[in-house]
């Protein structure tokens, strides 16, 4: 065989394995980000997708469903300066694949670290009972402080709730002792007011009923 057409045949097959090296599935819910020679380029929809191969176009996949981010506990200070350690169950969602892509570096930990600020932001104006007892509001303040700076970056945080809040041994202690006590009393209350609850059926209320004796 003429080796001209040895050649052609292998440059050929060689063009088609390189052009098939383009073809990209994007599923149901993930959008596609490609970045053409550096500069942004088609937004991928689901289905069978095709980009430039050799480098010329690069994809990055985002995934558009909700997800869990994980937060670490965080040691901070309430606005009475009682040093508690807070942790927060947080779920976010991408808006906008390519803000996400093209603003922020690592959409997950970039927020992850918001929530972090967040929570020092509002625990330190918050104080200690109504950090335990109010909840809704945190939530509100913690969901304020973050989503007002993950938007520009096409990201949504879903919900944001306070896991965990845990107190210093010492507090814990006291507010164990300050319960038992609180028991306690209300126990003494009902024994001392059983007497006067159950009136003249009661030997002692019987006694006090009769008349005293006059001495002559």
């Amino acid at each position: 065989m003429d080796p001209g057409i040895i050649a052609a045949i292998g440059g050929g097959s060689l063009a088609l394995i390189i052009l098939a090296t383009g073809f990209r599935v994007v599923r149901e819910y993930e959008r596609g980000v490609v970045l053409r020679l550096g500069r942004r380029g088609p937004l991928l929809t689901p289905g069978l997708r095709y980009i430039l191969p050799l480098g010329i176009d690069r994809l990055t996949r985002v995934d558009l469903r909700s997800s869990p981010l994980d937060v670490p506990p965080h040691e901070v200070f309430t606005h009475d300066g009682v040093p508690v350690r807070v942790s927060a169950a947080v779920h976010l969602q991408v808006l906008n694949p390519v803000l996400a892509v093209t603003r922020v570096v690592d959409y997950e930990r970039s927020t992850r670290q918001l929530v972090h600020a967040a929570l020092r932001d509002v625990v330190a104006r918050t104080g200690l009972r109504e950090l335990l007892l109010d909840q809704d509001a945190i939530r509100l303040a913690l969901a304020r402080f973050v989503d007002a700076r993950t938007e520009p970056w096409g990201i949504s945080v879903t919900s944001i709730d306070l896991e965990d809040v845990v107190l210093p041994e010492a507090i814990q202690r006291a507010m164990a002792r300050y319960a038992e006590l609180s028991s306690e009393q209300h126990l003494q209350g009902r024994a001392i007011a059983a007497p006067h609850q159950t009136g003249s059926g009661e030997p002692g209320g019987e006694l006090e009923a009769l008349p005293q004796s006059q001495p002559s």
